[in-house]
């Protein structure tokens, strides 16, 4: 009896809750300039953000680099970058939030 009682009392507090799936996006206004073994990226913050607790909320921006070499072809797929690039880095929430009109991200070619 003590064991039912127990046993019922145990379970989810509440209703399961989707995984959090990562969203590609892009901006078509990145601009990047080189100093020495830098490479400093900018573009448009975005202008709003959705709530914390909603699944479009931006909390952080990713930023991948792919190295070719210079006689490789121009053309690539953004499955074909998705693919082969290597996560460098990212903008923290806490500096999504608080930008004015620029993100800048610095990233140091190591």
């Amino acid at each position: 009896m003590i064991a039912s009682v127990l046993v019922i009392g145990c379970g989810k507090r509440r209703p399961p809750l989707p995984p959090v799936e990562r969203v590609q996006q892009r901006t078509e206004l990145l601009s990047g300039t080189q100093q020495g073994n830098a490479v400093i990226l900018s573009w448009p913050a975005p202008l709003r953000n959705a709530q914390d607790d909603s699944v479009q909320s931006i909390r952080r921006i990713d930023i991948y680099r792919l190295a070719e070499n210079p006689g490789s072809p121009r053309g690539l797929t953004e499955d074909e970058f998705a693919a082969r690039a290597t996560l460098v880095g990212s903008v923290a929430y806490e500096q999504i939030q608080n930008a004015g009109e620029n993100l800048t991200y610095f990233d140091s070619l190591e």
